[in-house]
């Protein structure tokens, strides 16, 4: 049984540590997440916070869809965070640079294959046609 204590992190923790752009904040970020490393804690994440993590990089800081990838993708992955559906969310942070997609446009799909189904319910014809096994449910 884990017994170790759960921290939820929001989205302005995770951004101060990836861009150490804040010099009182991006420390105490830093420290955070090497305690969680060290195993004083476990991080629990939610797919809403990557979300945002994602728009607020790629909207306001311009990086690169492979770069946030990169580096969300390490974080949601790491052994001291805990996200649900961590391999849906591995794979819509793929998708959103391979396939050009928004990440909730990606993450949609990959949910909807993840629950057993090809059929997704939108006006997005655009993204959602990017991707060989998603059938669009006519409206």
């Amino acid at each position: 049984m884990n017994t170790k204590h759960l921290v939820a992190v929001d989205s302005n923790v995770i951004l101060r540590f990836l861009l150490g752009d804040h010099s009182n904040h991006s420390a105490r970020s830093r420290k955070f997440f090497e305690k969680a490393v060290a195993g004083e804690y476990q991080i629990i994440l939610s797919e809403v916070v990557i979300a945002e993590c994602v728009w607020v990089l790629f909207s306001y800081y311009k990086l690169k869809m492979v770069e946030i990838d990169r580096m969300l993708s390490a974080l949601v992955a790491a052994d001291y965070v805990d996200c649900r559906n961590k391999d849906v969310v591995l794979r819509a942070l793929d998708d959103t640079h391979q396939l050009n997609v928004d990440f909730i446009d990606a993450f949609l799909a990959e949910f909807a294959l993840e629950e057993k189904t090809r059929t997704v319910a939108t006006f997005n014809k655009r993204h959602f046609s990017r991707f060989e096994e998603i059938e669009l449910f006519d409206l």
